[in-house]
């Protein structure tokens, strides 16, 4: 791709060793290579989400921001993803951003729940849920027995104030948290503090997008859609709908039953 001003044009694409004519064909394969790129090991700017990791759960093939990526340069890279996706909304371009409803929630400042973390790292909700549950599953018998505070340190012994963040990195929910461990007596506060570091762990790469998407897009409009249309306005239907798909296809020099 190069930067050029062809007749008033912002830029123009062309491909090395294809023969091709910058009347729109070429220029959104090129846009569109970009946006899949954001999504590729070749960059570190957004990184599959948990449940892709550990294949399980939901969205295992969505992505997050980085939390590592913090400097100065990857912020503005943020932003730029975020003029991106207002770009894609206004020109109807539906480029192909791969985003949980975590991430489309923070970008039009709706408020982001404990169900939108769960379908991106549902190992993290469950160990959550698990501390604070009132009962305990018997690895002997399987029933449900009430917990207590024996039961809770033999199954729990060794889970400390450390919470690992979407990168991989442990992280300390409190100074000293690696020494310090979840007890029954105080499993709650450790569960509200996993809640709080993990909905706000890309709360400053989200918000870089946001402000690069409201240069393109009012955000106070935004506030008509649920995240749901905002993702089909920006990145088109999410599922492809193969019977759909099917009926409206015609074949030339093929057949349905061809591979």
């Amino acid at each position: 791709m190069r930067l050029t001003d062809p007749g008033g044009r912002i830029f123009s694409v062309s491909f090395e060793g294809e023969a091709g004519i910058d009347a729109g064909g070429v220029f959104r394969e090129g846009i569109t290579e970009i946006v899949e790129d954001l999504h590729s090991d070749y960059f570190s700017l957004f990184i599959l989400c948990p449940n892709g990791v550990h294949h399980t759960g939901n969205n295992m093939d969505k992505y997050l921001p980085n939390p590592a990526c913090t400097s100065p340069l990857s912020i503005r890279m943020f932003e730029f993803v975020g003029i991106l996706m207002g770009i894609s909304l206004r020109t109807k371009a539906t480029l192909p951003f791969s985003f949980p409803s975590f991430v489309w929630k923070g970008v039009i400042n709706q408020k982001r729940e404990w169900l939108d973390l769960e379908s991106t790292d549902l190992i993290t909700a469950n160990m959550v849920k698990a501390i604070t549950s009132s009962h305990i599953v018997d690895e002997f018998t399987g029933e449900q027995v009430p917990i207590n505070e024996e039961l809770f340190d033999a199954n729990f012994s060794s889970t400390t104030f450390t919470i690992t963040d979407i990168a991989g990195q442990v992280v300390e929910l409190i100074p000293g948290g690696l020494k310090q461990r979840v007890t029954f007596h105080n499993r709650f506060e450790y569960a509200a503090k996993v809640r709080k570091f993990k909905l706000g762990e890309v709360a400053t790469q989200i918000n870089a997008i946001k402000r690069g998407f409201a240069c393109i897009v009012p955000l106070r409009i935004m506030q008509l859609f649920t995240w749901q249309q905002v993702e089909v306005l920006v990145a088109g239907e999410p599922d492809i709908d193969v019977d759909y798909l099917r009926e409206h296809t015609e074949y030339r020099g093929y057949k349905p039953t061809d591979e």
